[in-house]
């Protein structure tokens, strides 16, 4: 295996279905989310998660940094890991968290821009209705490197040409969690509400659910002024799934104040409609 398509250090513009708005007063408990894949064997730097776009380490970004100037078209191929609702999440302080959900991110395993690996590409709602990938699919495509590489989760955008040359069977209507079965619409994921996911349990036992999803999220760091930018785990999926873990709470800076933690009642204020069991 070569080494890594240079991902989350790349270029290019976002794709974007059509957006679905939601606003919930709710905080999080986070821990700075590590990407979604292990790191593999001479996999680069970037594509292990150690690139320019992410650190690990919950080291702080401002997102006033330039777009990249050069964006490249790529062919892509491989095995669909998961598939996922795509969001940005907007926090203020501790009393909004803002979701906004704009497509899905596919994630796979094969080749990308000649080189083997793992990575993921952002499509639209209308994509996903058309093809309903789903996971254990081969898939085969084109995209593009992504503009805002520190803003961004998934390796590319613009994702066209798209093609399931192999379906794989869809899971039974009994099977329980991880739910692996077809994304839902993006209006549904807005309507039930989300609560924060450890990020250690997403990269794990909940990476496969159709439920759990990796945020982009920009903190109002100093509001009109500066931002930071990070990513964060949810879960969308039943109150009663066993594997459901919130993790640490979430640190939520603002200029000139104590640090402040988002402990989960966000959580239970955007999900208080839904019963146990839903």
């Amino acid at each position: 295996m070569g080494t890594a398509p240079n991902a989350r250090g790349a270029c290019g513009p976002a794709g974007r279905g059509g957006a679905t708005f939601t606003r919930s007063l709710t905080t999080s408990r986070t821990r700075w989310a590590m990407p979604w894949y292990p790191a593999t064997k001479n996999a680069s730097p970037a594509f292990a998660g150690g690139g320019p776009e992410w650190t690990g380490t919950g080291r702080k970004r401002s997102s006033s940094a330039a777009p990249c100037s050069r964006q490249e078209k790529i062919k892509f191929g491989g095995t669909v890991l998961a598939v996922q609702v795509r969001s940005d999440v907007w926090r203020y302080r501790l009393d909004n968290r803002t979701h906004s959900h704009t497509g899905y991110n596919v994630f796979l395993e094969g080749e990308a821009a000649g080189v083997e690996g793992r990575f993921s590409v952002a499509i639209s709602e209308r994509q996903q209705q058309s093809r309903r990938i789903l996971a254990g699919d081969e898939l085969v495509g084109t995209a593009w490197t992504k503009l805002h590489p520190k803003r961004e989760y998934a390796d590319y955008y613009r994702a066209g040409a798209l093609r399931v040359t192999r379906s794989a069977p869809e899971p039974g209507v009994a099977a329980r969690e991880p739910w692996t079965g077809e994304v839902e619409p993006l209006a549904t994921y807005a309507e039930r509400g989300c609560r924060m996911l450890d990020a250690r349990r997403y990269r794990s036992k909940c990476f496969r659910c159709k439920w759990a999803a990796m945020a982009n999220v920009i903190v109002e760091y100093d509001f009109g002024v500066s931002q930071r930018l990070r990513h964060e785990s949810f879960c969308y999926g039943p109150k009663s799934c066993g594997l459901y873990k919130m993790g640490r709470p979430r640190k939520v800076p603002y200029k000139g104040m104590d640090d402040l933690y988002d402990e989960g009642w966000i959580d239970e204020d955007s999900t208080a409609h839904r019963d146990w069991d839903d």
